[in-house]
C-alpha cells in the first residue's frame, strides 16, 4: 500500500519529534544541572579566593607590615575589627571569615550535591574536637564561643572544656559522630579516628548525590583519600608508628594510591624509601624531591589544589567551581596564617615561599 504525500509528511513529522523529544529529555537532567549551579558558581567568581595567588601573597610578605597585611585583607571582603589586630586574634579572625564563606556557599548549592559539602564541612567540628584535647593536655584555658562548629552541638564542646580531664572530655562524645575517637586512647589514633569519621561521612554522601554530581564528586574524594591516606603512613612512620596501626588507621581506599603500595610504605626503613613506593603513580611524581614528611605533604595539598582546579575547568558550568572554591578556601587559610608568621617575625619572601600553596597568576 502506498502512501500518499500528506500521510508520508506526517510520518516525518512524528519521527521528527520524537527525535527532538528524546534528545531534549536525553540532556533535561544536564541543563537542570547547569541551571541549578548558575547562581552559586556565580557567587563563587564574585567572591573569589584571592590569596592563592603568588603575586598577592609576595606582595602581602614583602611590604613587612601588619597595616597593610590587614588592609589588603578588609579589601577583600574580611572583617577584621580594632581589637582582632594582634597575631592570634588576627588568625582566629581569618578562620572566622573563611569558614563563614564556605558556609555561604554551601546554603545556595543545590540539594543533589549538598550532602558531600555537608559531610566536608564536618571537618571543622573534628579539628574542634582535637583542638579541646590539646589545651587540656597542655593546661590551656580556652573559652566555646572560639570554636567554628558545622553540625556538632555545642554543648558538646561545653562539657568537654568543663570535664577535669583530657579523657573525661572524651567522654562527652560518646553519642556523637565521633563516638569512635572516644575509645582510642593515644593521641595519634584519636586525632586520626576523628579525621576518619569526616571522611566515612563524605564517602556516604555519595549515595545521596544527583546521578551526575556523584560520579563527579566520587573522583575528587578519591584524589582527596589518596593524599590522606600518604599523609597519614607517612606520619605514622615519621613518629615511629608500627606498620601494623599505620595499616589500620586508613581511609578507604582511593583512586591510585592501592593498599599494597601504602603496606609497603608503612614498612618501609624510611621517609625517602616510602615515599619511593609511590614510583608509577602520580604521586610519584608529585613527591619527587620531598624529603621530609613537611616536604611531602605540601607538595600533596599543591598537587589537590591542581585537581580540584582541572575539575573546575572540565565541570564549569556545575559542581567543579564549588569544588574547587571548598578547597582553595582552605588553602588560602594556611597561606595567610604563613604570611600573618612572616610579617610578625620579619621573615622575607624566600623564608616562606615554599611553605604556601599557590597557584599561577593570570
Amino acid at each position: 500500500m502506498m502512501l500518499d504525500p500528506a500521510g508520508l509528511a506526517l510520518i516525518v513529522v512524528a519521527g521528527v519529534i520524537l527525535i527532538v523529544i528524546i534528545f531534549f529529555f536525553s540532556y533535561f537532567n544536564t541543563l537542570m544541572l547547569i541551571a541549578n549551579f548558575t547562581y552559586p558558581n556565580a557567587r563563587i567568581k564574585a567572591r573569589g579566593v584571592p590569596f592563592i595567588k603568588k603575586s598577592r601573597l609576595k606582595k602581602l610578605v614583602d611590604s613587612g607590615t601588619k597595616e597593610d597585611f590587614i588592609e589588603a585583607l578588609r579589601t577583600e571582603g574580611y572583617s577584621i575589627s580594632a581589637g582582632e589586630t594582634e597575631n592570634r586574634a588576627l588568625e582566629n579572625a581569618v578562620e572566622r571569615e573563611i569558614f563563614d564563606a564556605l558556609k555561604s556557599s554551601f546554603d545556595s548549592i543545590p540539594n543533589g550535591a549538598k550532602p558531600f559539602f555537608d559531610a566536608y564541612l564536618r571537618k571543622y567540628d573534628a579539628e574542634a574536637v582535637k583542638r579541646v584535647i590539646r589545651a587540656k593536655k597542655s593546661g590551656r584555658k580556652i573559652s566555646s564561643d572560639s570554636f567554628l562548629l558545622h553540625r556538632l552541638d555545642r554543648k558538646v564542646i561545653e562539657d568537654m572544656i568543663e570535664a577535669s580531664t583530657a579523657e573525661d572530655a572524651k567522654a562527652a562524645l560518646q553519642g556523637t559522630e565521633f563516638q569512635r575517637a572516644y575509645e582510642e586512647s593515644d593521641d595519634f589514633s584519636f586525632e586520626f579516628a576523628l579525621d576518619r569519621a569526616v571522611f566515612e561521612k563524605m564517602g556516604e554522601s555519595v549515595s545521596a548525590l544527583d546521578g551526575d554530581v556523584s560520579k563527579k564528586v566520587k573522583r575528587m574524594l578519591g584524589a582527596m583519600t589518596d593524599i590522606m591516606n600518604i599523609k597519614m603512613v607517612l606520619r605514622a612512620k615519621n613518629l615511629g608508628i608500627s606498620p601494623e596501626k599505620a595499616m589500620k588507621s586508613l581511609f578507604a581506599e582511593g583512586r591510585e594510591a592501592a593498599e599494597w603500595r601504602l603496606k609497603n610504605m608503612a614498612e618501609a626503613g624510611d621517609i625517602s624509601s616510602a615515599i619511593a613506593e609511590l614510583s608509577g603513580t602520580s604521586y610519584g611524581e608529585i613527591l619527587k624531591g620531598a624529603v621530609t614528611v613537611e616536604d611531602a605533604e605540601i607538595a600533596l595539598d599543591a598537587a589537590l589544589l591542581r585537581i580540584s582546579a582541572n575539575m573546575a575547568m572540565e565541570n564549569s558550568l556545575d559542581i567543579g567551581p564549588s569544588l574547587l572554591f571548598f578547597t582553595a578556601k582552605d588553602m588560602e587559610l594556611r597561606n595567610l596564617k604563613a604570611v600573618n608568621l612572616a610579617i610578625e617575625n620579619g621573615m622575607t619572601w624566600a623564608d616562606v615561599e615554599d611553605l604556601l600553596i599557590t597557584e599561577a597568576d593570570e
